[in-house]
């Protein structure tokens, strides 16, 4: 049962949360109500630290399990708030055990030794670490024993980390007071988010078939959770938070929604509320046409994955209630900066437009969750495309092997970002390795420690971009990774508004779902990375040569935006000016075209005008 402790100055109980219990729970607030065993334990505990401080204990029950749904929906449209006034938030994790004293004492001298930057996802030594300076080295393991590594897994995986309602909780209270206590030792969260962010980011363990490998194994599930709570309060969208959400735990279903919702940072006029007297197909249905009516953007697609008999709701609506087969694949500029043109059709359908690409031809299944490296390796050389060393693809620049490489790791490369990100391989390291890698033979005596560094880095990397996903080739010549479940025949679609390749199926192929005569119907099979597709060509054509796209977050107070690097060496520059507008511009003047003159670029790259310039852009039936 979640429950929230406000430890404050007895002189002084803050307004906002005195208001609170007064009007939810009466004057009086029993310092026990409704509580089970566990909570019962939990404030007998945290009342004797806190005698003798000057300190009073309050608590806030859990208010979602009440049977009232008005009641119920009004409460938890507090509960950000609540969290985010609170004066101090305390985490209990529950009694020692399992040698969580030694887990909490390693986590505390880690981070007094390491800061973290969350934002460029770098860490440094702080003053105390200085003559340490291998613990904030991103390339030097942790001094840790087996044991040790053993003691934080047992204390990351209690069920605290695992609970969908504390991602809400944490991240709305402040990290400079909140503490998390477990039997009598405590770690403010500000230090316990650090070392765990450390250790992520950290070499471990690789993933090799041996006893040695079971902690590491454990640490990599359990650290797609751990490393979300620990992230600081930042502006994610209302679809990476119900994506996020999937990997914890849940009772009610329709929670997924409503315990992420206030702290999404586009949803503020969606209209979006707490409502208990709907179902789940209802709220999640309800959420994507208001979300997509409110961005504009149709990205919240992106979260569908189809599954085996799937009969509850329509495709393109995400079930959030289902963890993923496959990692959501982070946002590209498959669409340019064009909004979308989608919305309900009246009898259970979307309408979207959106630009036809290509028709799948040759599938091949990749890996399942956190194999070994060595198998990855295995995997890697048995689907490469024929040809793939020295071959041509699509007449762009790096031929067959670059596009295998980016492929393979969603074209998530330090290059792809101005300043570079740290945490990505690099872009032509990765392609020699890669390299080596399809030249060399199988070798079943070796071992993942003869491979070099970078070779790791990136096939590491491969072990979350590959997970649940297939490996495709299409008619036209393109490859990429779709979903699990993609088939022959399947069609990829750039639907506007939406960041990321399309993987759609006809609902004569497969699907049973009814639209209206004539209706081009298609059931949405979920996200892909398509390469040459990623930064707009479907819609505008190639990037020029000597043009490159990067996503630039050089400053910290503006959002990451795509910016365009003209030229190469000492005569290249900046601008954030896609240099292929000008074509859509030109063809929408010429054939008298709406909206082709001043605005923004979201007004010029309408369905009209694309299909002036020469774009194959549909009205597509989402069933």
């Amino acid at each position: 049962m979640a429950f929230l402790c406000l430890v404050v100055d007895k002189t002084d109980l803050g307004k906002v949360h005195y208001r609170y219990f007064e009007a939810h729970l009466g004057p009086h607030l029993p310092l026990l109500h409704r509580t089970g065993p566990t909570l019962a334990t939990a404030t007998g505990s945290l009342r004797g630290r806190a005698k003798g401080r000057g300190c009073a204990l309050r608590q806030v029950i859990d208010c979602h399990v009440q049977d009232d749904h008005a009641e119920k929906a009004a409460q938890v449209a507090l509960m950000t708030e609540i969290y985010r006034a609170a004066e101090r938030v305390v985490v209990w994790l529950g009694h020692e055990a399992n040698d969580s004293n030694i887990a909490i004492g390693l986590l505390d001298e880690l981070a007094w030794m390491v800061e973290f930057d969350f934002e460029n996802t770098r860490m440094r030594p702080t003053g105390a670490g200085a003559i340490e300076p291998t613990w904030a080295d991103p390339t030097e393991y942790l001094p840790y024993e087996q044991d040790e590594l053993w003691a934080i897994y047992q204390l990351v995986h209690r069920a605290w980390f695992g609970r969908v309602w504390i991602r809400q909780e944490i991240a709305a209270a402040d990290p400079q007071t909140a503490i998390v206590v477990c039997g009598n030792k405590s770690i403010s969260w500000e230090m316990l988010r650090t070392a765990l962010a450390v250790i992520a980011n950290k070499p471990r363990h690789f993933l090799d078939l041996n006893e040695e490998s079971s902690p590491e194994l454990r640490f990599a599930r359990r650290y797609e959770m751990v490393l979300l709570l620990c992230q600081p309060e930042k502006d994610y969208t209302l679809p990476d938070l119900l994506d996020q959400g999937r990997k914890f735990s849940c009772s009610d279903p329709r929670d997924r929604v409503y315990a992420v919702m206030n702290l999404a940072s586009d949803v503020d006029n969606m209209g979006l509320i707490p409502n208990y007297d709907l179902t789940t197909s209802q709220v999640y249905q309800d959420t994507v046409l208001r979300y997509i009516q409110q961005s504009k953007n149709t990205n919240i697609l992106a979260s569908c994955e189809i599954i085996a008999a799937r009969k509850t709701m329509p495709t393109w609506v995400p079930d959030w209630s289902r963890k993923r087969i496959a990692n959501t694949m982070p946002m590209h500029l498959a669409s340019s900066m064009s909004e979308a043109h989608a919305g309900p059709t009246g009898n259970g359908a979307l309408k979207a437009s959106g630009a036809y690409c290509a028709t799948v031809a040759e599938v091949t299944e990749l890996f399942g969750d956190f194999v070994p490296v060595l198998q990855v390796i295995a995997t890697v050389r048995q689907i490469a495309p024929a040809g793939v060393l020295s071959g041509p693809y699509m007449d762009r620049a790096g031929g067959l092997l670059e596009a295998y490489c980016a492929t393979l790791a969603w074209g998530l490369f330090d290059s792809l970002y101005n300043p570079p990100m740290e945490s990505y391989p690099d872009h032509d390291v990765s392609i020699e390795s890669l390299k080596l890698v399809l030249e060399q033979q199988e070798d079943s005596k070796r071992t993942s420690s003869s491979y070099d560094y970078s070779t790791l880095v990136y096939v590491t990397q491969l072990i979350a971009t590959c997970k649940g996903r297939s490996f495709f080739t299409t008619q036209e010549g393109y490859i990429g990774l779709g979903p699990k479940y993609t088939k022959p025949g399947d069609k990829v679609y750039v639907v506007l508004g939406c960041d990321v390749p399309l993987i759609l199926r006809d609902r004569h192929s497969g699907g049973d779902r009814a639209t209206l005569p004539g209706e081009p119907g298609f059931e949405v099979v979920g996200d892909s990375y398509v390469h040459g597709l990623m930064s707009g060509e479907a819609l505008l054509g190639p990037l020029p040569n000597e043009c490159k796209m990067v996503m630039d977050s050089d400053d910290p107070d503006e959002p990451t935006r795509p910016i365009f690097i003209m030229g190469l060496g000492n005569g290249a520059f900046k601008t954030a000016h896609d240099p292929r507008l000008e074509k859509v511009r030109a063809a929408a003047t010429s054939a008298a075209c709406e909206k082709t003159q001043g605005g923004s670029v979201e007004e010029l790259l309408t369905p009209e005008n694309l299909r002036a310039a020469g774009a194959n852009v549909v009205d597509l039936h989402l069933v």
